[in-house]
């Protein structure tokens, strides 16, 4: 009975240990990935997407059409940081084992499952005044003279994924994994998984779902009616802390501490918003029942 007991407790142990190593690994990645992203950024290298990070984001739709799912590359965080120089990436989507047979993934560019680009670099007379005037056409000297800010421009690329069946195969549920690297001048790799649901009875109503992460959750938001909705979202503070990077609401709430708490912002139809909050505990488990979420009048 003693040996028994002395082998329950090794067992025991080898499994906590097991257990803490995987946990430990998975935050040193999430570390990892987060430094050398500030160390791109102390180069004067931005590229960010709104559904790809350096820390997978899981992107859900529940009332996924066939429409193909835009992605937006950008290289800036704001209109303060934006990369000087041309940025060559090339973007991959892959499909979950069990539906390869099934179904595919392409970007609608070239419909492949591949695609390589470049977000350009370009200097520009910016309005950044109330005056209406249109200064697109301003040489630098002229900008300069007159008051507008000659500067880098916010460069944008829209990859569109389509999602569709082999062999008119039927599918409700799956599962697509999309990977952008920068290829020139750094290296730097953000990825999305979109896990997508057929529904034919979808309900006109906002959607909450919210991943839970070692370090951070994701909070999706999915509007499946036809209409824009205006809404505040408010959260415990004090266990989540929202990343407001890249993000603008209408109207900000904040608590004792000045920590973000409430947010308010529109929705557009048939559209998501994924939000990302950083645990302040990071033993401590959360689910979406953390949120309120209320509808009010645009």
């Amino acid at each position: 009975m003693k040996k028994i007991t002395k082998y329950l407790i090794a067992l025991i142990i080898i499994l906590v240990v097991i257990f803490l190593i995987t946990k430990v690994f998975s935050f040193a990645k999430y570390a990892s990935n987060s430094v050398f992203n500030y160390y791109l950024e102390s180069k004067g290298f931005y590229f960010t997407s709104d559904k790809l990070d350096v820390n997978s984001i899981t992107n859900v739709d529940k009332s996924f059409d066939g429409e193909p799912i835009k992605i937006t590359l950008k290289n800036n965080t704001n209109k303060q940081k934006v990369t000087t120089y041309d940025i060559n990436y090339k973007a991959t989507c892959s499909v979950e084992d069990d539906l390869a047979s099934k179904v595919g993934c392409r970007f609608t560019d070239n419909n492949k499952n591949e695609f390589e680009g470049v977000l350009s670099s370009e200097e520009a007379c910016i309005n950044n005044t109330s005056d209406g005037k249109d200064v697109s056409g301003f040489s630098k000297a002229e900008c300069e003279e007159q008051g507008y800010d000659y500067t880098n421009k916010l460069s944008y690329k829209d990859l569109n994924l389509e999602v569709y069946s082999l062999n008119d195969e039927v599918f409700s549920d799956v599962s697509v994994t999309v990977t952008v690297e920068s290829t020139k001048p750094y290296k730097k790799v953000m990825s999305g998984v979109f896990e997508l649901h057929k529904n034919t009875n979808v309900k006109k109503d906002i959607e909450l779902n919210y991943k839970d992460n070692d370090t951070n959750g994701v909070l999706v938001l999915t509007n499946t009616s036809s209409s824009d909705k205006c809404l505040t979202l408010k959260w415990d503070s004090s266990k989540l802390r929202l990343d407001t990077n890249n993000l603008e609401f209408t109207k900000t709430g904040t608590d004792s501490l000045n920590y973000i708490n409430e947010v308010s912002f529109t929705l557009k139809n048939k559209s998501s918003v994924n939000y990302i909050f950083y645990k302040t505990s990071f033993k401590d488990k959360y689910d979406v029942s953390m949120f309120s979420l209320e509808e009010g009048s645009c």
